[in-house]
């Protein structure tokens, strides 16, 4: 397989948190890890293997100890602060666990900010989130702030704030945790018709076996290591 298949390409990656302390943490053992363009992978295992660290590092949130990290064949040492940022707001769409949300800000002005910090167009932006958010079930809610919005609510709002820039690669951290069956269904079913739609690359962190089972690929690591890869 040629090398530029590949949109995301890991190389003995390690991340140590502590290092040389009593209490070093060996957080990443050497991840070995290539993703095609248009991928839609799920990464599982236990709390504490790895999965959200190696998430943070491909998107450019955390430094790795040691190893190399290429996306769509960009080395991320290659950038730092400011440039750093602007590629991933070019290029990556994060679904935190935690949302990460303004509290300040209804749910249509959270969706707006990366496109304005884009640049584009005010009137194209608020389309586009328009849309994203009605797609997402929430049309009566965009002038709601998070702290008026149930748990679930506030997930799709920042489902909608990862997707608004179409993103090359969505990264997700548990991104249907707080939502029930049928809407996870929706949300999953959303993410496929952009997948193959868009042709987005979706590396998404779950405990959900529906999710996983939703995906082409299933990633499972523990340890700080993949131990099972359904190439």
């Amino acid at each position: 397989m040629e090398k530029n298949e590949y949109i995301l390409e890991l190389k003995d990656v390690h991340k140590i948190y502590g290092r040389g302390t009593p209490n070093e943490v060996h957080a990443l053992r050497g991840i070995n890890l290539n993703i095609r363009k248009g991928e839609m992978v799920a990464m599982m295992g236990p709390s504490g293997c790895g999965k959200t660290t190696m998430l943070h590092i491909i998107g450019g949130l955390s430094k790795p100890t040691s190893g190399t990290i290429l996306v769509n064949g960009i080395n991320l040492d290659d950038f730092s602060g400011t440039k750093l940022a602007d590629f991933r707001n070019r290029e990556l769409g994060f679904i935190f666990q935690l949302f990460n949300l303004f509290p300040f800000l209804t749910a249509l002005q959270n969706v707006l900010v990366p496109l304005l910090i884009q640049q584009l167009d005010e009137g194209e932006a608020r389309t586009r989130a328009n849309i994203i958010l009605r797609e997402l079930g929430l049309g009566g809610r965009m002038d709601h702030r998070p702290g008026e919005l149930s748990g679930g609510q506030e997930q799709r709002v920042a489902i909608a704030r990862a997707l608004v820039t179409q993103p090359s690669i969505l990264l997700g951290d548990e991104p249907t945790g707080d939502l029930d069956t049928l809407t996870s269904s929706d949300i999953m079913d959303l993410f496929r018709r952009l997948n193959q739609e868009n042709k987005q690359t979706m590396l998404l962190v779950t405990h959900n076996k529906f999710v996983g089972n939703e995906c082409d690929r299933i990633i499972r690591m523990n340890d700080g290591i993949v131990v099972d890869d359904d190439l």
